[in-house]
């Protein structure tokens, strides 16, 4: 019984990769390139053939995809739908006062978390913006 439940689990878990790739309108290889793997390797994860990715990998292609891992392990249903980024109230606050910030600029800093919290106010929010900013140019 409990390879037909790890057998649903990798399909299931294929199914939801797949979907959040199509809607976010990635291919497979682009998906492969950006989280670092294969594209036969990420075949077999769509495919339900890979009993266990990394964590490392999950989080790679989670990041990419802009969901989580919970969302991709079936494990949280309140996830919003892949390709959609929740912005908190601050974040939304310091991007209308900061126009020149692009919406992919917005939602990459609503993906951002550090011990499963992000910044709470405005004035954090851009601290974070210059911080990034400054550390790639």
């Amino acid at each position: 019984m409990r390879n037909a439940d790890s057998s649903e689990e990798t399909r299931a878990l294929g199914a939801r990769v797949t979907g959040a790739r199509t809607a976010k309108g990635v291919s497979v290889a682009q998906l492969a390139e950006l989280a670092g793997v294969s594209k036969a390797y990420m075949h077999q994860i769509e495919n339900g053939e890979c009993k266990r990715p990394s964590a490392q990998v999950m989080f790679d292609i989670a990041n990419v995809l802009g969901t989580s891992v919970g969302y991709l392990l079936g494990r949280t249903p309140d996830t919003p739908e892949p390709g959609k980024v929740r912005i908190p109230a601050s974040l939304r606050r310091f991007a209308e006062l900061h126009q020149e910030i692009g919406k992919e600029d917005v939602e990459m800093l609503a993906r951002i978390r550090h011990r499963g919290d992000q910044p709470k106010t405005e004035k954090d929010w851009e601290y974070l913006w210059e911080s990034i900013k400054r550390s790639v140019r």
